[in-house]
């Protein structure tokens, strides 16, 4: 592992076991915590420290052995954030709030995918949000929808199948209200809520629980890495 280096532009990840530059991986601008997320396997919501740990942006070039798998890069990763940034730390289950993605009462909607795999694209449309993904996969959509909501989403569907899958919504900073009938102008109804849209369109639901999670605590970690 090398070049570990203050950052200061997007995060991003590439290369790595599974893509098409195999023999290395490299992040630009990732926070500790999304270090840790990677080489613990873990979602960031999962990961117990000081705000920090989202704030300080590092690059890291590797490159790997031929063959390596992504359980071997997980260990990798783990020795270098020990090495090099003196971290240490210990699980906890904790009970925390998520939303359950589960299949509403008259069942999924969605059409099973015949196609290859295909990745998805989202993005504003007409004051509202929509998602197009050929090939979705349940725990990926559950991933996809964690970020925009107060808490994380986990998948209870059940459903092991992959979908094609378009959904259409308007986020809360995104909604507008409908036209007044009074002006003259024909009322427009502004686009449905996430919770609406996963109902009306894809046959799910969003259920609020408590679930246990297995949380990371950090215990010590570093600011500035040790030097090569």
């Amino acid at each position: 592992m090398t070049d570990i280096l203050g950052a200061v532009v997007p995060a991003w990840m590439r290369g790595g076991p599974g893509t098409r530059d195999p023999g290395q991986i490299s992040f630009t601008n990732a926070s500790l915590k999304t270090l840790i997320a990677n080489a613990y396997g873990v979602k960031p919501y999962q990961i117990s420290g000081p705000t920090w740990l989202e704030l300080v942006g590092f690059n890291i070039i590797a490159k790997l052995p031929p063959g390596t798998s992504k359980e071997q890069l997980k260990l990798m990763l783990q020795n270098l954030l020990a090495e090099r940034f003196k971290l240490t730390l210990h699980h906890e289950t904790k009970e925390l709030p998520v939303y359950a993605l589960v299949v509403a009462k008259n069942g999924p909607k969605m059409k099973v995918s015949a196609g290859p795999d295909a990745s998805g694209s989202w993005g504003p449309w007409n004051d509202s949000a929509r998602w197009v993904s050929p090939n979705e996969t349940m725990p990926h959509l559950a991933d996809f929808l964690s970020p925009g909501l107060d808490r994380p989403v986990i998948d209870a569907t059940g459903l092991a199948a992959k979908y094609d899958v378009t959904l259409y919504w308007a986020p809360e900073n995104m909604r507008r209200q409908p036209t007044e009938r009074n002006t003259g102008v024909e009322a427009v109804d502004p686009a449905p809520t996430i919770f609406a849209a996963l109902q009306q369109q894809l046959g799910l639901k969003l259920e609020p629980r408590l679930s246990p999670m297995d949380i990371l605590v950090i215990d010590h970690a570093e600011k500035t890495p040790i030097e090569n």
